[in-house]
């Protein structure tokens, strides 16, 4: 009897728990602002709005100009993993989230300093704190007051289209094909900040946690495209928030697939599915019609949402939950509509594992391949660096440019695959090959660190 009851009570819980309304919020933080603000004007970033205004203000002097030095040497980033879950599957944690969340669910500063104490060292802490405080009159004065009477119509209208379309639906259906979890008690917040620009078109945004943040240039008005891109960035979060034994599942079902595309197509997924869902699934529930053009601003990631949208849409509309049908039907679509990609130096370039002992070469081969979301560098070539690299299945690019005999030979005898390469260590070359874990190796052999002409040339056969 027992067992009955607690059976029946947490199937009333899940009933219950899917039959409540998510809640979704559009709110101004000045907390926030202000450090982006701070952010935005100091002197790493290029040229732009909020830095136009400020060089050209009154405020331009060296006791300021001494704060964002102060600033920029403040360490608010410290982050760790989740070792447990598959490679590249978990985002890992960061303290300059937890800030950034403590910043725009904090009423004044004096607060956020109170939340946050314990997350990084009290000194920097305070240091930060003090800072915010100097700069935020600056930032009304010079970006909130001459944008809020625009920006205030914006604020409303925005708070409007969310109370007017259904988000609800489209946000329990991914919630539920994606096996996620989530508190639908918990209130998801949109902050919205002025830009000081008259554009139309530009816009930023990213989301963490229940939360998603978007800058805004005055001119802006397509404000279903904006819902649609904060919840591309959210729908990222759900993807997240997988459980372990999802993730693995998933894993286990792209290794499981004998298609040579199968890894490369696991390392796209993330991007695609959120750009099916959000870009296309989400914005036709918001415009009535899917949007016109690309739906991302990289082409693979774009090409592949559009192909893989109608088979996203048939799972969403019958309230199927994703498995092993959809990820073998999704790997099908890159074997028969782009099998050209898994010999495009882009495309397998967008997750790479690079090993270079020279900072010019790895700057160089970045600078020529500038789109990656998963890049990870180590400047030491080694037996160590060289075993942990195969650990990680994406693209795997040694740079030699010292030591060649010694190094090319350590290369060598590190790889099966390599067994009856004869490299040729006093020549200039980039050789290519298909590992067993499905991706490829490329060595760049360059007697000088100038490897601008090799990258010209370099293709995977």
């Amino acid at each position: 009897m027992k067992k009955l009851v607690t059976v029946l009570f947490l199937i009333l819980f899940f009933i219950h728990s899917y039959s409540q309304n998510m809640t979704f919020q559009v709110e101004f933080s000045k907390n926030y602002a202000t450090l982006d603000f701070l952010n935005n004007i100091s002197s790493t970033r290029q040229t732009n709005p909020y830095k136009k205004a400020f060089n050209k203000s009154k405020y331009n002097t060296e006791k300021y100009n001494q704060l964002l030095k102060a600033f920029a040497n403040i360490n608010i980033f410290y982050s760790y993993e989740f070792p447990q879950y598959p490679y590249g599957n978990k985002i890992g944690g960061n303290t300059y989230f937890i800030l950034n969340r403590n910043l725009l669910e904090s009423s004044n500063l004096e607060e956020f300093k109170k939340k946050s104490f314990g997350i990084i060292p009290n000194e920097d802490l305070n240091k930060l704190y003090n800072i915010l405080v100097e700069f935020q009159p600056i930032y009304e004065d010079l970006i909130y007051i001459p944008c809020k009477p625009l920006f205030e119509k914006q604020l409303k209208n925005i708070q409007s289209l969310v109370a007017a379309v259904d988000i609800d639906s489209p946000f329990k259906q991914l919630l539920h094909f994606h096996k996620s979890n989530w508190d639908l008690n918990l209130p998801f917040k949109m902050y919205i900040s002025p830009i000081p620009d008259e554009r139309k078109i530009g816009f930023t945004a990213t989301a963490f946690y229940n939360l998603a943040i978007a800058g805004i240039p005055q001119g802006f008005d397509n404000y279903k495209q904006l819902l649609a891109v904060m919840f591309h960035e959210s729908f990222h979060i759900l993807y997240d928030e997988q459980s372990l034994k999802v993730k693995e599942d998933i894993a286990s079902w792209f290794n499981a697939n004998d298609s040579k595309n199968a890894n490369y197509a696991q390392l796209l997924f993330n991007e695609a599915i959120t750009t099916a869902t959000a870009n296309g699934y989400l914005y036709k529930n918001l415009a009535g019609t899917l949007p016109k053009g690309n739906w991302y601003n990289n082409k693979y990631i774009a090409e592949m949402a559009q192909k893989m949208y109608p088979l996203v849409k048939t799972y969403l509309d019958e309230k199927k939950q994703i498995d092993q049908k959809f990820i073998n039907k999704y790997i099908a679509l890159m074997d028969n509509e782009f099998p050209q990609w898994l010999y495009d130096i882009d495309h397998v370039l967008m997750q790479r594992y690079i090993i270079s002992e020279s900072k010019d070469a790895y700057r160089n081969l970045s600078k020529k391949h500038r789109y990656s979301n998963i890049n990870e560098y180590r400047n030491t070539i080694s037996a160590l660096t060289i075993q942990e690299m195969k650990g990680h299945p994406i693209t795997k690019v040694i740079i030699v440019t010292n030591n060649n005999e010694k190094h090319l030979s350590l290369i060598k005898n590190s790889f099966q695959e390599l067994k009856h390469w004869a490299p040729k260590p006093n020549s200039n070359f980039a050789f290519t090959t298909f590992l067993s874990d499905k991706t490829h190796l490329i060595i760049i052999n360059s007697l000088s660190e100038d490897i601008s002409g090799l990258l010209e040339n370099l293709h995977i056969k």
